[in-house]
């Protein structure tokens, strides 16, 4: 479904002297605009040797884990109780958008988390960098005043404007309680 904000005419998605609108797709995985999601050939997978203790595998100390590489399925020894697989199964926590104020919405916790858990992906457009950049000038020329940018490599950026998830709403904060990492997840 999508979600519409308002402009500055008051209407949901208004505009006013060429103001972008807020209006947003909420998609469920991220998009390539520019190549094709990379396929793991079986000698790229990284295959740990945990072995599952109370039918929980690949806890804190798998070591795909520790280098922030997710288990592929077709190669983990614990099968289905691994538990390193929580962006491929979208484990995410529960989250709210709402108002912050000054700063517009922000993104808060609906259920309690602990240190270490994991709440959510970063979902929109994979641009290369030629796009990213012509991009960011035409949502200047549009006069849209929020960005959604995460930089995801050397060369590549997602773009959550006009396309992602309610991560976009993760806003910044001088005495933050969470952190993004790089996950790589089937290549």
């Amino acid at each position: 479904g999508a979600a519409g904000g308002m402009g500055e005419s008051g209407a949901p998605g208004g505009l006013k002297r060429g103001v972008a609108t807020n209006e947003w797709c909420k998609i469920t995985r991220n998009r390539f605009t520019h190549r094709e999601p990379k396929k793991v050939a079986e000698d790229d997978v990284m295959v740990c040797s945990w072995v599952v203790e109370d039918g929980v595998g690949c806890g804190p100390d798998c070591l795909n884990r520790r280098v922030l590489s997710e288990c592929d399925p077709a190669y983990c020894p614990c099968e289905g109780a691994c538990a390193n697989q929580r962006l491929s199964r979208k484990q995410y926590k529960s989250t709210d958008v709402r108002r912050t104020g000054k700063k517009g919405h922000g993104l808060f916790a609906a259920e309690n988390v602990n240190t270490g858990d994991f709440i959510l992906e970063y979902l929109g457009e994979v641009l290369h960098e030629d796009e990213y950049h012509e991009r960011k000038q035409r949502y200047k020329d549009e006069g849209r005043s929020h960005y959604y940018f995460m930089t995801l490599s050397s060369s590549e950026t997602i773009d959550a404007t006009i396309r992602g998830n309610s991560g976009r709403f993760l806003n910044h904060s001088c005495a933050p309680n969470c952190e993004t990492q790089k996950w790589m997840v089937r290549g």
